[in-house]
């Protein structure tokens, strides 16, 4: 009979279970108090994942256990991740906005002008905006091709970058906060924008603030956990198929672009997005060759205690 819990999905539900962990620890530290209530869509929408999950498992259906799967990683992640994002924003940490507009007046790039021009081009921020917020739906599309096409390693790949990503951004947020061009150039916000705005000030003020997981924002500036983000789809999309893989880079290169002309980043915001996919793929690399056999196959759990019992018993 097959084991159900692999090495891989040991280590992620584990990392899970560690930050959910230090957000109960640092909610100690912080003026910040949970709205449990906005638990139930997540652990309803989670419980349901999970029972899909064991039904395919049973028939056999694999990949839809490994969308299902998937989708509960990054769904649970995030519903944890979310909490210490806000957590780390709140400890009001010097604000490293100066730099990153000095960096910018280097390179001759004004995020107000390319604003202002993209705003009055009411075609260009429409689909600007419109790019910007389709890294959700693209990502949930991937998940699909990726688990049908029988490309699991890379799949499992681009979750620990997710996740690993999110959580190097979130460092980033506590040590060297930045509230990013909208407040420091002036730029008007949009409707989307303004609750980023609100919270950021609200939680560097030091005054109580009810966190909600129906209400959250990315708090994170530097660097850009969307860059990153859209790269990494890049290199999924590569790997998945040829015929998809120029639209799908041009599609999110458009995403990254968009990080821009909607005044959400700097342009090193940017380049740190960029190291942070780095520093992901090396790691996930890495994870993903001890949690798999050279042909693709999941190590199961058991497979690592065999190598522990192994181990000369005087190390």
């Amino acid at each position: 009979m097959k084991r159900f819990m692999s090495i891989d999905q040991a280590l992620k539900w584990g990392f899970v279970g560690l930050i959910a962990a230090l957000d109960l620890v640092l909610l100690n530290f912080c003026n910040i108090e949970l709205q449990w209530s906005d638990l139930r869509v997540p652990l309803v929408g989670g419980l349901l994942l999970a029972a899909l999950s064991v039904h395919y498992y049973r028939r056999g259906g694999d990949a839809l256990v490994l969308c299902m799967v998937t989708l509960m990683h990054i769904g649970c992640y995030t519903t944890v991740i979310s909490v210490l994002i806000y957590e780390v924003t709140s400890f009001g940490f010097p604000l490293i906005d100066a730099p990153l507009r000095a960096f910018d007046a280097v390179v001759g790039y004004s995020p107000s002008a390319f604003v202002h021009w993209t705003r009055s081009h009411p075609v260009v921020d429409h689909w600007s905006t419109w790019v910007y917020l389709f890294i959700i739906p693209e990502t949930m599309l991937m998940v699909l091709v990726v688990a049908f096409s029988n490309h699991r390693v890379v799949l499992e790949q681009f979750v620990w970058q997710f996740m690993l990503g999110s959580f190097i951004c979130a460092g980033f947020a506590c040590f060297m906060p930045a509230n990013g061009p909208l407040h420091n150039h002036g730029i008007v916000p949009t409707d989307w924008q303004q609750p980023f705005l609100d919270h950021f000030a609200k939680l560097r003020s030091g005054d109580k603030f009810l966190f909600s997981w129906q209400g959250t924002e990315g708090l994170v500036t530097f660097p850009s956990f969307h860059t990153a983000w859209a790269l990494m789809l890049i290199l999924v999309w590569r790997k998945q198929t040829k015929w998809l893989s120029i639209p799908m880079a041009i599609l999110n290169g458009l995403i990254i672009l968009s990080t821009l002309s909607t005044g959400e980043h700097y342009i090193f915001d940017l380049i740190g997005g960029v190291g942070v996919t780095v520093v992901c793929v090396f790691v996930s690399l890495r994870v993903t060759a001890f949690a798999y056999e050279p042909n693709g196959v999941p190590r199961e759990v058991s497979w690592l205690s065999r190598q522990v019992y192994r181990l000369p018993k005087n190390i």
